[in-house]
C-alpha cells in the first residue's frame, strides 16, 4: 500500500511537468528558466513559512488530542478514527472553499479592485454553510451507516457516532477558520492568520485538555475541545478579516491620492 502510494504520487508530478512543459498557454513549464527570483523567493517565505507554521501547530495539537483519546482505549480510538475518515469529506470542501478565497483575492489585489475581496468574502461564506448544512444533515443522518463502512463493531459505531455529532453540528465554524485564512493571505496578510490559529485554536486546546478536560474525563468533554476552539479561533480570523480589508482598501486610496497628485 504504501509503495502504491508514492509511486502514484511520483507518476502524478511526472504527468503535470508534462503537461506544463508542452502547455502553450501563459502558465508554462521552461527548464531553462529556472533561476530563482530573489523577490518572488521573497513573497513566497512571507506568505507560505506562516501558512506552513500554522499546519504544524495544528499537528501538534492533535498529538496531545490523540494522547487524551488514547486513554478510553482501543476501541474509542477505533470510533474516533472511523468517524474522522468520514469528517474529510466536509474538510475537502473546506480546503477548495480556502484555495478559492486566496486565488480570487490575490486576483482581486492585483487588479487593484478590493472592492471584490467582500463578494469574495460574501460566496465562501454562503457556501460554507451550504456544504454545512448539506454535508453535515447527511453524515448525521447516515452516520451509523456510513461508520458501518469501517467496521461491523456496534460499539465501535456507537462511539464514532459520538464524535459525528459533534463534529457535523458545529462543523461550519471549522470552515470559517479555515477559509478566512484564504482571504486574509490574499491580501498579504499571513502572520496574522496563523497567530489567531496558535493562539485561539492550538494553545487553548491543550488548556481545555489540562483544564476542562481533567476536571471532566470523558469523550464528550474531549471532543468539545474542537468546536469550542473552532468558534473561538474562527471569530478571531473574521475580526482579522475586517482588519485587512480595512488597512487594504486605506492603502489603495493613498496610492489612488499620490497617482492623482
Amino acid at each position: 500500500m504504501a509503495w502504491a502510494t508514492t509511486i502514484s504520487q511520483y507518476l502524478a508530478v511526472t504527468l503535470i511537468i508534462i503537461c506544463l512543459y508542452r502547455s502553450s498557454g501563459a502558465i508554462r513549464f521552461h527548464p531553462k528558466q529556472m533561476v530563482i527570483n530573489k523577490d518572488k523567493l521573497r513573497d513566497i517565505i512571507k506568505i507560505g513559512v506562516p501558512a506552513g507554521l500554522q499546519s504544524l501547530l495544528f499537528s501538534i495539537s492533535n498529538v496531545f488530542i490523540q494522547s487524551s483519546l488514547n486513554t478510553f482505549g482501543s476501541t474509542m480510538v477505533a470510533g474516533s478514527s472511523a468517524s474522522g475518515n468520514i469528517e474529510g469529506f466536509a474538510a475537502t470542501a473546506s480546503n477548495a472553499y480556502y484555495n478559492a478565497a486566496i486565488t480570487f483575492t490575490g486576483q482581486n489585489m492585483g487588479a487593484k479592485r478590493p472592492d471584490r475581496i467582500d463578494e469574495t468574502a460574501k460566496v465562501c461564506t454562503i457556501l460554507i454553510f451550504s456544504t454545512w448544512l448539506i454535508s453535515g444533515s447527511g453524515i448525521l443522518l447516515f452516520g451509523r451507516q456510513l461508520l458501518g463502512l469501517y467496521t461491523k463493531d456496534p460499539q465501535v459505531i456507537d462511539l464514532g457516532m459520538i464524535r459525528l455529532r459533534i463534529m457535523m453540528a458545529t462543523y461550519f465554524t471549522c470552515s470559517i477558520m479555515n477559509v478566512y485564512p484564504g482571504l486574509l493571505r490574499g491580501m498579504g496578510y499571513s502572520i496574522l492568520p496563523m497567530l489567531n490559529t496558535l493562539i485561539g485554536a492550538c494553545l487553548l486546546r491543550i488548556v481545555w485538555l489540562v483544564t476542562v478536560f481533567k476536571w471532566y474525563p470523558t469523550p464528550l468533554v474531549l471532543f468539545m475541545c474542537y468546536p469550542v476552539t473552532w468558534t473561538i479561533a474562527g471569530l478571531a480570523q473574521v475580526a482579522s478579516f475586517f482588519y485587512a480589508r480595512h488597512q487594504v482598501r486605506k492603502n489603495f486610496m493613498a496610492e489612488a491620492g499620490t497617482d492623482g497628485v
